[in-house]
């Protein structure tokens, strides 16, 4: 599976490359902001996005606006500390098909949230005709 990594920050962006890594997701493509982020997807082929919500230059929502308009398909998780703030709730309300989950460390089970999502999108993909 082909994952597309969306994060600003470094730390973070190492921390979730190496988990998915250990877990099998060998195919991780990675992204500093959403404008590269957009620029990777419409270059590329994706299975899934993982996306942050606060970004430079291109914030998650914005970035998953201009994917769906291409691309209505494509399983995307977007994460944040933020979970519960309007622009969340905004955002999932505009496309309620995307996976929020709140991000480590605000939730211990960040990272393990985000496997058991990925292993429930993988099952669906495996099952399409």
């Amino acid at each position: 599976m082909r994952i597309l990594l969306v994060e600003d920050s470094p730390i973070n962006l190492k921390m979730y490359q190496e988990m998915l890594r250990l877990d099998g997701y060998a195919e991780v493509i990675s992204a500093r902001n959403g404008q590269e982020g957009l620029q990777k997807f419409n270059q590329d082929n994706f299975d899934v996005v993982i996306s942050d919500l606060d970004m430079p230059l291109m914030n998650g929502p914005e970035m998953i606006a201009l994917i769906r308009q291409s691309n209505k398909e494509i399983p995307i998780i977007l994460w944040s500390i933020r979970i519960n703030c309007q622009a969340v709730r905004n955002f999932k309300h505009n496309y309620p098909e995307v996976i929020i989950l709140e991000k480590f460390p605000r939730s211990i089970s960040g990272p393990h949230q985000i496997i058991e999502e990925l292993s429930k999108i993988e099952q669906s993909l495996n099952h399409q005709p």
